[in-house]
């Protein structure tokens, strides 16, 4: 009898490390999927300002820092979770014999901070 409580408070106690264990390794890819969540609002948070530029300018501005310039946004704005500024590519057009931006592409990094990855984010 000593014995088989013995083995149950073994296993009882495996089973705990391995909650454990679990928990951390779910944990760790929720808090990945979380960090790219922030990533994905702090994304739309932009493109929102970039629109209200283009509303107020009749163009979207040459770089994100026209955005911090202009008081749109402030510098922690333009980075992603991980500290890396967002990918900004303006698309130019000639009018009038002025270049404007049109449109444009606007992505992180991800977490590997390196560009044109799979784990970047539009």
């Amino acid at each position: 009898m000593v014995r088989l409580e013995k083995s149950k408070r073994i296993i009882i106690v495996a089973a705990v490390i391995a909650a454990i264990c679990l928990a951390g390794i779910f944990g760790f890819f929720n808090t990945t999927s979380k960090q790219k969540k922030i990533s994905r609002l702090k994304l739309e948070i932009v493109k929102t300002s970039l629109e209200k530029y283009n509303l107020e300018k009749t163009q979207y501005p040459e770089s994100l820092l026209a955005l911090k310039e202009a008081k749109y946004l402030g510098a922690e704005e333009l980075l992603d979770f991980w500290g890396s500024e967002f990918i900004y590519i303006p698309c130019f057009k000639e009018v009038e014999k002025k270049r404007i931006v049109i449109t444009y592409m606007l992505s992180s990094a991800g977490p590997d901070k390196k560009a044109w990855t799979k784990d970047d984010i539009q």
